[in-house]
C-alpha cells in the first residue's frame, strides 16, 4: 500500500490487488497442473490450487472462474483425478456455497462413475449439496434455469435411490452414504417441530427444514410437492426394510437402515405411525423366524428364511432404536406406543424405569464415543472394507476448516433444542466471519471507543461521568493497529467517585478512595508525555521538530512513564504553578524554520480530517439531526477547503501539494467505501455520509469534496492572478475576456511549463494518480470531469491513453461523448481527439472503426442545416441556385468559429465533423488534383488537419471509412465521393471501387440521391456506377425494386461510353426497343454477366420483354443466312435461360418451338438443338414434340438441311422408345430414300413401325412404306 507523510492508504485497492494476484497464482497452478505428467505431483499441484481457492477470503468469484477445470476432470482417465473432482466439489459446497448450482452438473457426473470411491466422494457432495442447492432454487426466478436444475436433481435422486435398491454390498459406504442423503433430503423437505434460533444463516448452510426457506420462494418451486416427495421417500426407507431387493439385508446394512429412519422419526414425529408399522411387521417376521429356525447368511425380513440368532440380533437393533426414540423429547406424545413396542421386544419394567435406562444408555453412548475418538489411533485415510466406521469423522476443535466435514449429526434435534450444534455453528462463524452468538467479546462500546480517541484529561473526564454503565468491560477493549492511544478501564476505578480527582485517571493513582491503581488502567499519551519527560531529564529545551511533539514513546517501560506523570501530575492541572505555565508557553510557542512551521501546519491540517473522521464514527453522530450533521460536514470541509487552498498556502507550493494529496486521500477513501457499499449491498467499514445516504448518495457525496477541491483552487489561482495583474479592477465583461484561463491553469508561462508553483493542471494529474491506483470505476472519472470548472489538457491525453485500450475504450469515448454534450468549453478538445483516434495509425484498426461508430451513432447529426457548395460538385451554379437559393448559395462557400474555445453544438455536430471528413477524403488524392471547389473551412478546422498529419496518421486507404459512414446517414455527401474518384489514381480508384459498398448498403435504394448519382454519370465515373448500381440491385431484391428513371440514366450514359456492363443491373428497367437494341451486346458479356442480366428480366414483376420473346429474339440472333452474333454467344445465351427453367413455366419452350416452326423462311440455327434440350430435360413436352413439331417438321423437308436432319434423328431416337406410335407415324411421313436409310441404320424399329401399319387402313399409308416393310 502506498502511503503519504503519515497517513495511510485505505485497504479496498490493496485488497483488490491481492484478489488479482492470487487469482494469477492459481491460473498458473491449474495451467502447471495441466502440463505436470507425473500424477502424484499433480495432485499435489491441484491440492495447493485447492487451498488458495478455498480460503475464507477468496471471492466466490475466482472460485467461480476455475470450478470447470476441476468439473472437467470427472472425464478424465486417471481415477485418481476423478476422485480428486469429487472430493474438491464436496469442499466448495461447504465453503463456498453461493456456487452450489453451478456445482450440480459436476456431482450428477461423478454419481455416475464406475469407480466406487469416486462414487462414495460424490455421494458425500450430494449430501452437502441438497440443503443449499434447494436454498438456492428457491430464489431462481428464470423458468429455463430452474427446469435445468431440477433435471440435475431428479439425476441426483436417481442414483442415490439406485444405490439404496441395489445394496451397494460391495462398497458399504456408499450404502450408508445414500441412508444418510435420504435422511437430509427428508429433512429438509419437511417442516420442524422445533423453532429454530438461527445462528448460521441458511444460504451459508442450507435449508434444514421447511421453516428455513425464504418467506417468498420463486413460483416455480411448490413447497407441498417437496413435502410429498419426502413422504414418498420415507416410505420407501420402510419398505426397504421389510421387503429389500434381493430377499435379504445384510447385518450391517439393516443397522444403517434402522438408525437411519430412527433419525428420521426423532426430529420429525410426523413419520412416527409409519415406523411404527414398519418395526411391528419386522419384529413379527423376526418371531416367526425364532419359532421355526433356519439357516441363511444374512437376515430374512420377507418370506425368507433366517438364522435364528441373527434374527435375535436384529430385535435388538429394534430395541436399540426404540430406546433412542424414548429418550428424545420431541416424541413425548408417542411414549406409550414406544413403551409397548419395547414390552414385545422383551425390555420390561415400569415406564420411569425404562425411560431412565433409555436416555443413561444414550448418555453413556456419547461418553463412549467420545473417549474413543480422544484415545484411538490415528484412523487410516481409507477405512477397510465392511468397517461401518464413517468415512471422516470431526477432527476437533481447532483441527483445521475440515472440520466442518464431520459427518456428526451437525443440525439433529437430539443434539441442541435450538436446532444447531454448537460445534459446528462456532467453525462456519469463524470461516465465513460471521458475528459471534456466544460471549459477546469483542465489541466495543460506542463511548469507550471515543475515549480511546480523545487527548485530553478533561474530556476523558467528561465522557466517563456520562458513560459509567458502558464502561465497565473486563478487558481491554480496543486494540489499534494504527499504533493509536489505547485506555483500559477497571472495574475498580468505575465503582464510583469518592472526590473530583476520582475521574482523573493520573490523579487516580494518588486517591486511595477511589480504588484505583496504575495496574487499573494504562494510559499512552503522545504531546503531554513528551514535555513531561522533557522536565524530568532536564531538558528545558523544546524540540525544534514540531513532530516531535506527537511522537510515540516505546512500549518498552509504559509503567515508568505512568508513574512520572503521576508525580508532577498536580502542578499541570493546577494553575496556580507557574512552571506549568512557563512550559505550556514553551510548548505552544510556534516553530521559526520555514519547514517546520510547514509542518506543523501540515499536522493542524491532518487533525482537520481526523477530527472530521472521528465525528462519523462517534457516538454523539447518532443521537444529532440530519441538519446538524449536515451543518458539521459542511463547515468541516470548508475549514479543510480554506487551508488547503487559501491565497497564503498558495504561496507555499509544497505545503498546498501536501495539503491537497491529503484532502484527496481522505475523499478517496470516503468515495471508495460508498462505492463499496453500493456494489456489494452491505455495510463497508466505513461509516454512512452525514446526510444519511448510503451507496450511489455517498458516492456522489465523497464525489462532490474532491470537485469542491478543484473550485477551491481554481477560484483561489484566478484570483492570484488578477491580483497580481492588478485585473480586478476592470468591468466583468473585459476581465472575463482577458484572463488566460489555460495558462494561469496550467502554469504556461511564454509557451513553457513552470513546475515551480503548484498548479491546478498538477492537482489534476495528483486526482488522476489516485484514482488509477483506487482502481476506481471509470464511469466515476465521468461524472467527476462534467463537474469540475475547468478540464485541463492532460485529461484529454489520458483519455487518449485510455482509448487505445481495448478494455477502458468504451468507458473513455463515453466520457468523450459526455464532455461533449455537458461541458461547451471542452468540445472542440474532445472532436481532436476523437478525430486523432478516427484517423490514426497503427495496426490495431478496431480503435479507429469503434472511434467513427461513436462519431457517426453519438456525435454526427445529419440536421436541418443546407450543404455547402463543394458537397455539391455535380450541380452547375444554376442548378446549385435552384435548389439551395441564392442567399444559401452564397452562405455554402464558406463559414466560420467566432469564437476561440467556443463551438456551437449543431455546428460541431453537423459541419466540423464533415468538413474534416471531407479534408481527409481529399488528401487521398494527389497533391496536385484540382477539385471543382475548394474547402473554405474555419483557420481551427485547417489547423486541425494539420495536426493530423504531423501525428501518426493511418494510411490513405483509410481515410475514407468515416466519409463512407457519413454518407450513410447524409447521401448527399456521395457526390464529392463521386469526385475524388475522378481524381484519384488507378489504385486508389479500386480501393474506393471496393470500399464503397460498406455505405451503400445501409441506404434505401430509393433514395433520390442514388439517382442523382447515375443521371450525373460520366465515363470517368463510369466503373464506380456499375458498381453502385450492383449493389442497388442486391439491397432493392424482396424490397420494392428501382424505379424506371435508372433505366433512362443507364440508356443515356451507354450511349456514350458503349459498356454493356452498364446494362446488366437494370436490364429489367430498360425500354423494350432498347432491350432488343442492346440484346446482341448483352449476349457477348462473359456468362456470369449474362445470367445477372437475364435473372433481373426473369425475376422482374412487370417485364418489358417476356420470356418467350426472349428466348424467340435468341433464337433469331442465328440463321443459315446471317449472325448477328456468334454462334457461341447465343448458344451460352441460351444455356443460361435453360438454366433458370425452374424460376418460369416449361410450356413456354413448346410455344417457343411451335412459333419457330410456324414461321416462313429457314428455321434458325440453333433450333433444333434446342429441340434436343426440350427432349432430354423436360420429358412432359416429349408427346407434343413428336406429335406436333416433327410432323410440321417432315411437311418442311427437314432432311434438306443436313445440321437439322442429324438433329431430327437424334429427336427420334430419344422419343421412339417411350413414344413408339407416334414416332412410327413420323416415320411412316417420309419419302422412301430417307425411310430406307432410318430403316437401314435402325432395324429394330421395323418392328414398331409394322404394327403401326397393321392398325391402319389399306390407303392410309403411302405404298412404299409397306413395301419396305415385305
Amino acid at each position: 500500500s502506498g502511503r503519504f507523510g503519515h497517513r495511510f492508504v485505505g485497504p479496498a485497492s490493496l485488497l483488490d490487488a491481492m484478489q488479482h494476484e492470487l487469482h494469477a497464482k492459481v491460473v498458473q497452478l491449474l495451467q502447471s497442473a495441466t502440463t505436470e505428467r507425473d500424477l502424484g505431483q499433480r495432485l499435489r499441484v491441484l491440492q495447493q490450487a485447492s487451498d488458495l481457492l478455498l480460503h475464507a477470503e477468496t471471492p466466490p468469484e475466482i472460485v467461480r472462474s476455475c470450478l470447470e477445470y476441476f468439473g472437467n476432470l470427472q472425464f478424465d482417465p486417471q481415477t485418481s483425478l476423478r476422485r480428486y473432482a469429487a472430493y474438491f466439489v464436496g469442499r466448495v459446497l461447504f465453503f463456498k456455497p453461493s456456487l452450489v448450482l453451478r456445482c450440480l452438473p459436476i456431482v450428477a457426473g461423478l454419481l455416475g462413475d464406475t469407480d466406487g470411491i469416486v462414487q462414495e466422494l460424490a455421494a458425500k457432495a450430494a449430501i452437502a449439496l441438497h440443503g443449499r442447492a434447494m436454498f438456492a432454487l428457491s430464489l431462481e426466478v428464470e423458468a429455463l434455469a430452474y427446469q435445468q436444475n431440477i433435471d440435475y436433481q431428479q439425476t441426483i435422486y436417481n442414483a442415490m435411490l439406485r444405490f439404496l435398491e441395489h445394496g451397494s454390498s460391495e462398497h458399504p459406504a456408499l450404502f450408508q452414504l445414500a441412508t444418510r442423503w435420504a435422511r437430509t433430503v427428508i429433512l429438509t423437505q419437511t417442516p420442524s417441530p422445533l423453532l429454530l434460533k438461527v445462528r448460521v444463516p441458511a444460504d451459508i448452510r442450507g435449508v434444514a427444514c421447511l421453516q428455513d426457506f425464504p418467506e417468498k420462494v420463486t413460483h416455480h418451486l411448490d413447497l407441498n410437492h417437496m413435502r410429498q416427495q419426502a413422504e414418498q421417500l420415507f416410505r420407501f426407507l420402510c419398505h426397504l426394510l421389510e421387503k429389500p431387493p434381493q430377499s435379504t439385508w445384510q447385518h450391517w446394512q439393516l443397522r444403517t437402515l434402522l438408525q437411519c429412519v430412527g433419525s428420521i422419526v426423532r426430529q420429525r414425529p410426523s413419520f412416527f405411525e409409519v415406523l411404527l408399522v414398519c418395526w411391528r411387521h419386522l419384529l413379527q417376521t423376526m418371531g416367526v423366524v425364532e419359532q421355526h429356525g433356519g439357516r441363511s447368511a444374512g437376515i430374512a425380513v420377507g418370506t425368507g428364511v433366517s438364522d435364528p440368532n441373527v434374527a435375535a440380533e436384529t430385535k435388538k437393533l429394534i430395541c436399540t432404536e426404540a430406546q433412542r426414540l424414548l429418550a428424545s423429547s420431541l416424541a413425548a406424545e408417542r411414549h406409550a406406543d414406544v413403551k409397548e413396542l419395547l414390552e414385545i421386544i422383551g425390555l420390561l419394567g415400569s415406564f420411569e424405569d425404562v425411560l431412565v435406562q433409555s436416555k443413561y444408555k444414550q448418555i453413556c453412548g456419547f461418553l463412549d464415543e467420545d473417549t474413543s475418538e480422544r484415545t484411538a489411533e490415528p484412523r487410516a485415510k481409507r477405512f477397510r472394507k465392511g468397517d461401518s466406521r464413517r468415512m471422516w469423522a470431526s477432527i476437533g476443535v481447532g483441527g483445521g476448516m475440515d472440520s466442518t466435514l464431520a459427518d456428526e449429526d451437525s443440525f439433529d434435534g437430539d443434539a441442541l433444542l435450538s436446532g444447531e450444534a454448537d460445534l459446528v455453528c462456532r467453525r462456519f462463524e469463524d470461516y465465513f466471519g460471521l458475528p459471534s452468538q456466544r460471549e459477546p467479546a469483542g465489541h466495543v462500546p460506542g463511548p469507550a471507543l471515543l475515549a480511546s480517541r480523545v487527548g485530553t484529561h478533561s474530556e476523558l473526564a467528561r465522557i466517563a461521568l456520562t458513560s459509567l454503565n458502558s464502561l465497565a468491560v473486563k478487558r481491554s477493549i480496543l486494540r489499534d493497529r494504527a499504533h493509536e492511544r489505547v485506555v483500559a478501564f477497571g472495574d475498580a476505578f468505575l465503582r464510583g467517585p469518592s472526590s473530583s480527582n476520582a475521574c482523573n485517571p493520573i490523579m487516580a493513582k494518588r486517591d486511595p478512595t477511589t480504588n484505583g491503581s496504575a495496574n487499573d488502567f494504562e494510559l499512552f499519551l503522545t504531546e503531554k508525555l513528551s514535555m513531561l519527560e522533557d522536565r524530568v531529564s532536564g531538558n528545558a529545551e523544546v524540540s525544534r521538530d514540531p513532530r516531535s511533539l506527537f511522537a510515540r514513546q516505546p512500549r518498552a517501560a509504559p509503567q515508568q512513564a505512568i508513574e512520572t506523570v503521576a508525580d508532577v501530575a498536580a502542578p499541570i492541572d493546577s494553575p496556580e504553578d507557574e512552571s506549568t505555565m512557563l512550559a505550556d508557553s514553551a510548548i505552544t510557542t510556534l516553530p521559526t524554520e520555514s519547514a517546520s512551521r510547514d509542518s506543523l501546519q501540515l499536522q493542524l491540517f491532518d487533525e482537520v480530517l481526523a477530527a472530521h473522521r472521528r465525528m462519523e464514527r462517534s457516538p454523539l453522530y447518532t443521537v444529532l439531526s440530519a441538519k446538524q450533521t449536515a451543518s458539521f460536514d459542511r463547515v468541516s470541509r470548508q475549514v479543510a477547503l480554506h487551508l488547503a487552498t487559501g491565497v497564503k498556502t498558495l504561496s507555499k507550493p509544497n505545503l498546498q501539494r501536501s495539503m491537497c494529496k491529503a484532502f484527496m486521500l481522505d475523499s478517496f477513501e470516503a468515495l471508495k467505501a460508498a462505492l463499496s457499499i453500493a456494489a456489494n449491498g452491505k455495510i463497508a467499514t466505513a461509516p454512512p455520509a452525514f446526510d444519511g445516504s448510503s451507496g450511489e448518495g455517498a458516492a456522489r457525496i465523497a464525489l462532490g469534496k474532491l470537485v469542491e477541491l478543484f473550485f477551491a483552487k481554481f477560484t483561489t489561482d484566478v484570483a492570484r492572478w488578477q491580483e497580481v495583474t492588478s485585473h480586478e479592477r476592470r468591468p466583468a465583461l473585459a476581465l472575463v475576456a482577458t484572463t488566460p484561463l489555460r495558462d494561469i491553469l496550467e502554469g504556461v508561462r511564454g509557451g513553457e511549463r513552470h513546475r515551480i508553483q503548484f498548479t491546478y493542471a498538477e492537482l489534476f494529474e495528483m486526482f488522476i494518480a489516485e484514482f488509477e491506483r483506487s482502481q476506481l470505476p471509470k464511469r466515476e472519472l465521468r461524472s467527476f470531469l462534467n463537474e469540475i470548472p475547468v478540464v485541463p489538457v492532460s485529461a484529454f491525453k489520458m483519455l487518449e491513453a485510455h482509448c487505445l485500450v481495448s478494455t477502458t475504450r468504451k468507458m473513455a469515448l463515453l466520457t468523450v461523448l459526455s464532455l461533449i454534450e455537458c461541458k461547451p468549453s471542452c468540445r472542440w478538445h474532445c472532436l481532436r481527439l476523437l478525430f486523432r483516434l478516427a484517423y490514426s495509425g497503427g495496426d490495431d484498426s478496431s480503435i479507429r472503426f469503434d472511434t467513427i461508430r461513436l462519431i457517426i451513432n453519438k456525435v454526427y447529426s445529419a440536421g436541418p442545416h443546407s450543404p455547402m457548395r463543394w458537397q455539391l460538385p455535380h450541380l452547375e451554379d444554376d442548378e446549385a441556385k435552384q435548389l439551395l437559393g441564392e442567399g444559401l448559395l452564397e452562405a455554402g462557400a464558406g463559414w466560420e468559429i467566432s469564437d476561440d474555445d467556443f463551438v456551437p453544438l449543431q455546428k460541431l455536430r453537423g459541419r466540423c465533423v464533415e468538413d474534416v471528413a471531407t479534408m481527409m477524403l481529399r488528401s487521398m488524392a494527389p497533391k496536385s488534383a484540382e477539385f471543382a471547389f475548394p474547402l473554405k473551412v474555419p483557420l481551427r478546422v485547417e489547423q486541425l488537419r494539420g495536426e493530423l498529419f504531423k501525428a501518426i496518421i493511418c494510411a490513405a486507404k483509410d481515410r475514407v471509412w468515416l466519409y463512407l459512414a457519413l454518407c450513410i446517414k447524409r447521401p448527399v455527401l456521395l457526390h464529392e465521393l463521386v469526385e475524388t474518384f475522378t481524381k484519384c489514381d488507378q489504385d486508389m480508384k479500386e480501393h474506393l471501387v471496393n470500399s464503397i459498398e460498406e455505405a451503400l448498403k445501409y441506404i434505401p435504394a430509393s433514395e433520390p440521391e442514388l439517382l442523382v448519382l447515375v443521371q450525373k454519370a460520366s465515363p470517368e465515373t463510369e466503373r464506380l456506377i456499375i458498381k453502385v448500381l450492383h449493389i442497388l440491385v442486391q439491397t432493392s431484391q424482396g424490397k420494392e425494386g428501382l424505379s424506371k428513371e435508372y433505366g433512362d440514366a443507364v440508356t443515356r450514359l451507354y450511349s456514350i461510353t458503349q459498356n454493356p456492363r452498364l446494362l446488366v443491373p437494370v436490364f429489367d428497367l430498360l425500354e423494350r426497343k432498347h432491350i432488343l437494341d442492346f440484346l446482341p451486346a448483352v449476349m457477348q458479356l462473359d456468362i456470369e454477366e449474362v445470367t445477372a442480366a437475364f435473372q433481373q428480366l426473369i425475376r422482374s414483376r412487370a417485364p418489358t420483354l417476356s420470356i418467350s420473346e426472349l428466348l424467340t429474339e435468341l433464337h433469331h440472333m442465328n440463321n443459315p443466312t446471317e449472325n448477328i452474333v456468334p454462334v457461341k454467344c447465343s448458344m451460352q445465351a441460351l444455356n443460361v435461360v435453360f438454366g433458370m427453367r425452374d424460376q418460369f413455366d416449361a410450356k413456354v419452350y413448346g410455344i417457343v418451338i411451335q412459333a419457330l416452326v410456324e414461321e416462313a423462311g429457314p428455321l434458325p440455327t440453333l433450333f433444333m438443338r434446342t429441340v434436343i434440350q426440350v427432349v432430354k430435360e423436360l420429358p412432359r413436352l416429349c408427346d407434343f414434340i413428336v406429335m406436333q413439331i416433327l410432323p410440321r417438321l417432315v411437311r418442311q423437308e427437314v432432311w434438306g438441311d443436313e445440321n437439322m436432319w442429324r438433329g431430327f434423328m437424334i429427336v427420334l431416337q430419344h422419343t421412339f422408345s417411350g413414344q413408339s406410335g407416334g414416332a412410327a407415324r413420323v416415320l411412316a411421313m417420309l419419302p422412301m430414300s430417307q425411310l430406307e436409310d432410318v430403316l437401314v441404320q435402325h432395324p429394330d424399329w421395323k418392328a414398331q413401325l409394322r404394327e403401326y401399319i397393321a392398325r391402319q387402313p389399306a390407303g392410309a399409308v403411302a405404298p412404299h412404306v409397306r413395301q419396305l416393310l415385305q
